[in-house]
């Protein structure tokens, strides 16, 4: 794709994360912060870093007397109820020597949601409520979000 076409090719994307988890009894503690850093692209467009941090409390529905989170259940299905603090803070995105206006902000998501697993299969379900947004400029607020996922552990 040629360079005019795409203001990003040629940039390069470095990331920085830590995360926590640990579980007692039918309640389980989760965090991560993410860092992104980006280089200049092909016509000398960068876009804002970002640091994306969330935490969230799990409650384990169907405990029946066992360890929270017990990894070694591979046949029965675990039912979890989250409540997750979702943030992003975004940098304004610069072109050359001068920064767009309606780039970058913060904003703060409280996410309600819904884990299933069996035995290395998990799927899950949010819905976002948005607690701070701080855009620059002229940017579309965000009223309510959902966000769904399927994963594999190996």
């Amino acid at each position: 794709m040629r360079p005019s076409f795409n203001l990003e090719l040629g940039h390069w994307i470095y990331l920085l994360a830590h995360l926590f988890s640990m579980s007692s009894r039918s309640l389980g503690y989760h965090g991560n912060v993410l860092f992104s850093r980006t280089s200049e692209g092909a016509q000398s467009t960068e876009i804002g870093d970002s640091l994306s941090y969330n935490t969230a409390i799990t409650w384990r529905l169907n405990n029946h007397n066992r360890t929270l989170h017990d990894h070694n259940q591979h046949s029965e299905i675990q039912w979890d109820l989250m409540l997750e603090m979702n943030g992003v803070s975004t940098r304004k995105t610069r072109k050359a020597t001068t920064s767009e206006g309606s780039s970058g902000g913060n904003t703060l998501f409280l996410s309600p949601g819904l884990r299933v697993t069996l035995g290395k299969f998990n799927a899950f379900a949010t819905f976002g409520i948005p607690l701070i947004q701080n855009s620059n400029g002229i940017q579309e607020n965000v009223e309510k979000r959902m966000i769904a996922g399927v994963s594999f552990a190996m």
